[in-house]
């Protein structure tokens, strides 16, 4: 990991204070603008301009794709909006005098005119015309309770524009008088009303609810439940200088908190690391998602898996013995794996995961552990399960023997793009389920059939059996859980599809965002090639408990060693040893 960049993002950034983060770099969000301008129609006015004033001013001309600069040297303005003209004339009138006609006419090939704007939030509720539109294309439950906060661009209406921002093709606008600005300006506010009323000056879409639960019901901490924005400067991690604006990599940040958290105030994400690199010849570096390594593991995904430590659980059962006949007693070492009778639920406490050390999510009966950097988040979960086993017979056969082992679980997962550009976690490989020797020991007064070591292995690989039959219950919380977090509708008809998916070095999911647009009109869309080798998505299967089983009875055949005619008697204990690590 010699790349400065990734460095820099795997070992510095942090989405803290909020639950996720969103980073649009300015290229991207330019890129969008681009993409709506390539399918408005020719006479939108994205495209092309037409005004005129009942006293007689004009403008006229066609337009190339509006631009944004994010601001990230004063709190002026958050961005700055570029009107940038492929050709056309304007004609103003020089004074204020109605008696006086005199006008001046303006070339404006090449003009590029910068100027303040606001950043404005409304919501889009149900009733709107578009509000089926996104619901179908984010895939949330039918009965989902959300509404979807629009981001735009609404012009300020202030004298003066941005002249670093700016180019009149060799013209020194600075040198025009008052009233030729003045009346440049409100062309201007015409222009950018236009534009609003068309919905052409959207920054993006994105679902907020204060019901999670009916939006995502197998993740209900993920979808937002507030809003907020916030700019953030570019530095180059390997010499990092002052901002400034003059980067595409300066980007525009949306916070979000969930779980109807508090957010903070003012919005603001400290700088920590480099999150985007628009320069990059990556596909993916300009845009990122990153989840709080609080939402994802301990508010998520390491409740989830209590179930785990429930599943490694063998709980012993009154034993069974049979009267005594012919040659011996039938015992029966009855037990049920899976369970506990004292903590019956997994979401008991008894069952929670602890932070860990070394790189360790967390620790409890089963040991998590995730990789920082990639490719995909991969975390590793690693369970031990120490079973011991005693059996007694007391009277004139009195025996006793005892057996343990231990079995050690290991599941790898990974969270990676799939091929519709979502994000799912899917298992690497099979359970692997490493079972010890078994170390048994019998007294020379008594006989098992099958024999007691051979009863040990059978009883090993039941546990182990029993335990892979447990894993289908968090099969569709792992697959649908981060389902639509990549949510983010821009302009163009665009969305963002996971590229990279990765932890940084605590523990945050990152990924990479690819802006996705509708083709323009006359052009195929193609399968974006980062998307190629993406598994397909996966859909959980009905889950069926597996009811348990009776392990099959032995025979103990006891060998007499001293004359006195008691009644032969059995007892069985069977202990199951609960580790905790750390």
């Amino acid at each position: 990991m010699n790349d400065p960049f990734i460095q820099s993002l795997v070992g510095k950034t942090t989405p803290t204070p909020y639950n996720q983060a969103v980073i649009l770099s300015q290229k991207t969000i330019n890129s969008a603008f681009s993409n709506m301008w390539l399918l408005a129609d020719p006479t939108s006015p994205i495209r092309s301009i037409a005004i005129s004033t009942r006293d007689g001013e004009k403008l006229q001309g066609e337009l190339l794709a509006p631009t944004v600069i994010v601001n990230v040297v004063d709190f002026t303005y958050m961005l700055y909006f570029q009107w940038n003209f492929k050709s056309g004339s304007m004609t103003l009138y020089t004074t204020d005098d109605p008696n006086n006609p005199t006008t001046k006419t303006f070339d404006l090939t090449q003009w590029t005119v910068a100027f303040g704007t606001s950043l404005t939030r409304d919501t889009i509720p149900p009733t709107d015309p578009s509000y089926a539109g996104y619901k179908q294309q984010m895939g949330v439950p039918a009965d989902s309770q959300f509404s979807l906060a629009k981001l735009y661009v609404k012009s300020q209406e202030t004298p003066g524009y941005y002249p670093q921002g700016s180019s009149f093709n060799g013209l020194d606008w600075s040198k025009e008088t008052p009233i030729i600005q003045a009346h440049f300006e409100q062309l201007r506010y015409v222009w950018m009303d236009q534009m609003a009323n068309g919905g052409l000056t959207h920054i993006g879409v994105m679902l907020q609810t204060d019901q999670p639960a009916t939006v995502n019901p197998n993740a209900p901490t993920f979808p937002p439940t507030s809003i907020d924005y916030a700019v953030y400067p570019w530095k180059d991690p390997s010499n990092p200088l002052p901002p400034n604006n003059d980067s595409d990599s300066n980007a525009l940040c949306y916070l979000i908190m969930t779980n109807n958290a508090t957010p903070p105030v003012p919005p603001q994400l400290p700088y920590s690391g480099t999150w985007v690199d628009a320069d990059a010849p990556e596909t993916g570096r300009d845009a990122i998602l990153c989840m709080n390594k609080s939402q994802f593991w301990a508010g998520w995904l390491l409740p989830l898996m209590r179930v785990l430590n429930l599943a490694t659980q063998i709980q012993p059962t009154a034993p069974i013995l049979l009267p005594y006949q012919g040659d011996g007693a039938t015992v029966g070492l009855n037990f049920t794996p899976g369970t506990c009778t004292q903590h019956p639920n997994y979401n008991d406490d008894y069952y929670n995961f602890t932070p860990g050390s070394d790189g360790a999510a967390a620790t409890a009966t089963t040991n998590v552990k995730f990789t920082a950097g990639g490719p995909g988040g991969i975390f590793t979960l690693v369970g031990n399960n120490t079973v011991s086993v005693v059996c007694d017979s007391d009277g004139d056969w009195g025996s006793h023997s005892t057996m343990d082992f231990t079995m050690q679980y290991t599941l790898t997962y990974v969270a990676q793009r799939v091929d519709d550009g979502g994000v799912q976690i899917l298992q690497s490989g099979a359970t692997q389920i490493d079972k010890s020797t078994v170390n048994t020991y019998h007294s020379d007064s008594v006989i098992w059939t099958p024999p007691w070591d051979q009863y040990g292995s059978g009883l090993q690989s039941y546990a182990a059996t029993a335990f892979q039959s447990k894993l289908g219950q968090y099969q569709q919380a792992f697959l649908e859980g981060l389902a639509g977090q990549n949510k983010l509708f821009l302009p163009g008809s665009g969305s963002y599809l996971c590229n990279q998916v990765m932890f940084n070095n605590d523990g945050d999911l990152l990924t990479n965002l690819a802006f996705n647009g509708a083709a323009p009109p006359g052009k195929m869309t193609t399968i974006p090639e980062y998307l190629l080798d993406a598994p397909p998505r996966q859909y959980p299967q009905p889950y069926t408990p597996t009811p348990p089983q009776e392990f099959p009875s032995l025979l103990m055949k006891p060998i007499r060693v001293n004359n006195g005619g008691k009644k032969k008697e059995g007892h069985h204990h069977k202990k199951h040893h609960h580790h905790k690590e750390w």
